[in-house]
């Protein structure tokens, strides 16, 4: 059983879809504050809101390293922080809106059949792959959706092809998508991860331990990150907001600057946690 996590700090005390909602649809600015979370453009491919984003997490209890030696002269310690930042980078990716697929009648009572914790609606761990049936006559979306209730993945082939050296049989596996008459999206598989990671945040943190499925339900508002650094050996993730987590140098990840309906968004690692929650188990 996965550690009981609570918070003091909290004032969200439902920890079903609309919780997920809330924070997948945050506006850019809460408390009077910017959201400055690094963003990999898709217009230019250039990496913005670092230089803010590094004086927020300063905030956090994070430093940022500089270079003491004298002019002309290598400062080993500098180099190895920046080298270590180089190589540890995880990237958020999203759908940048609300839009969602939505599960048939049907198809949602498989799901609570099968799949689909009916306490915190979200699938269970170690299930999957997912062939499923929605409402829409259309995926709402150009790259990257996701199905409500159970928060899987929906991803275009084309961007399945992009991740291909990261997406593997190792790291996840994909299902089908039809409409409610039968019709399949031949473009579109459900993908879900074989590892998860929690995004965290800094404010309005609550988190219980689901009583059906034993995972952490994790609400937060404010800068996004992960703590502890996820597994090493391992590229890429789910997120509990249905996007994907990747670890990838930006070089690498400027591969994906041009492409449509796909928000980017750069997680730093946080230890310790500024929730104040210590090691959580997705």
């Amino acid at each position: 059983m996965p550690p009981k996590c609570d918070s003091s700090q909290g004032q969200t005390q439902s920890f079903g879809i609309s919780n997920f909602l809330l924070r997948k649809n945050l506006p850019s600015r809460i408390e009077g504050k910017v959201n400055t979370r690094p963003h990999l453009s898709a217009r230019t491919g250039r990496i913005t809101g670092r230089d803010k984003a590094d004086e927020s997490l300063e905030g956090m209890g994070r430093k940022r390293s500089v270079c003491t030696a004298p002019p002309g002269q290598q400062c080993h310690e500098h180099d190895a922080f920046r080298n270590s930042m180089m190589t540890s980078h995880y990237w958020h990716l999203h759908h940048p809106s609300m839009t969602s697929c939505d599960l048939t009648a049907e198809s949602l009572e498989a799901a609570r059949r099968d799949w689909l914790c009916t306490d915190c609606q979200t699938a269970i761990a170690g299930v999957g792959p997912f062939d499923v049936c929605i409402v829409n006559r259309t995926i709402p979306a150009r790259s990257l959706s996701w199905i409500v209730p159970g928060g899987i993945c929906v991803v275009h082939l084309d961007l399945l092809d992009k991740l291909s050296q990261w997406l593997t049989k190792k790291t996840m596996s994909t299902g089908h998508i039809s409409d409610a008459n039968g019709r399949e999206f031949h473009s579109w598989r459900t993908v879900w991860f074989h590892h998860r990671v929690i995004i965290r945040g800094t404010t309005e943190v609550s988190c219980r331990v689901c009583d059906q499925c034993g995972r952490n339900a994790y609400f937060a508002l404010g800068e996004e990150y992960l703590s502890p650094e996820p597994a090493p050996e391992v590229e890429a993730f789910g997120s509990c907001l249905s996007g994907i987590v990747i670890r990838s140098s930006p070089d690498r990840m400027r591969s994906l600057k041009s492409h449509p309906g796909l928000r980017i968004d750069e997680l730093p690692i946080l230890d310790p946690a500024p929730d104040g929650l210590g090691k959580l188990i997705p």
